[in-house]
C-alpha cells in the first residue's frame, strides 16, 4: 500500500506541480534530459506495482471464482468493447464539459 500511496503523490506532482516548478529548467537540454529521465522512472515504477496489483486481483478471483475462466472472459469483453467502438465511436470524451 505504501507503494501505492507513494506513487499518488509522484502522480499528483506531475499532475499538478511539475509544469509550474519545472517549467524554467525545460530550456536547457542538459536539464530537460533529467525531467525526462524522472518521469521515465515514475512510469518504470507504475508498471511494476499495476503488475503486482494484477496477479493480486487475479489470485483473488481465483479464489472467488474458482470455476470461472478470468482470461476468456476479459478477452470476450475487451473484443466486445472494441467492437461497441468501432461501430459507434464516442464524439466528446468527458474534458469538454470542463470547460
Amino acid at each position: 500500500m505504501d507503494t501505492l500511496w507513494a506513487l499518488k503523490k509522484s502522480r499528483d506532482f506531475f499532475a499538478h506541480h511539475f509544469f509550474r516548478e519545472e517549467n524554467e529548467k525545460m530550456f536547457s537540454d542538459e536539464a530537460a534530459l533529467r525531467l525526462i529521465l524522472r518521469m521515465n522512472v515514475l512510469r518504470h515504477k507504475v508498471k511494476q506495482a499495476e503488475k503486482t496489483v494484477d496477479r493480486v486481483g487475479h489470485t483473488l478471483f481465483k479464489a472467488m471464482y474458482p470455476d470461472e475462466d478470468l482470461e476468456s472472459k476479459l478477452e470476450s469483453m475487451l473484443s466486445d468493447l472494441k467492437a461497441e467502438a468501432i461501430e459507434n465511436p464516442r464524439m466528446t470524451f468527458g474534458w469538454e464539459e470542463c470547460e
